[in-house]
């Protein structure tokens, strides 16, 4: 799990996921569904979507890579702005 960018764990039904707390754990990006008590005993890096609604797992998926990209860029800046050419 260590190297990928994000973890979708979309369910209709659940009790407790213990791949939700493993992601937590890793500090991974976790894209769930918003049922039983996952959000209660889950939080930090998360975008809760709507069960059985694709849309909203795509609109997710896609908010978390630009973030990622974003902050990829902004750490590239860095080195430009303290050692300019």
């Amino acid at each position: 799990m260590a190297s990928v960018d994000c973890v979708v764990a979309p369910s209709l039904s659940e009790g407790f996921g213990s791949v939700h707390t493993e992601v937590c754990a890793m500090k991974k990006p976790l894209i769930t569904t918003d049922v039983a008590s996952i959000p209660e005993v889950i939080w930090g890096n998360v975008k809760f979507v709507s069960p059985g609604n694709a849309e909203e797992i795509v609109k997710a998926v896609k908010e978390v890579e630009s973030h990622k990209v974003e902050g990829r860029k902004s750490n590239e800046m860095i080195p430009q702005k303290i050692f300019p050419s």
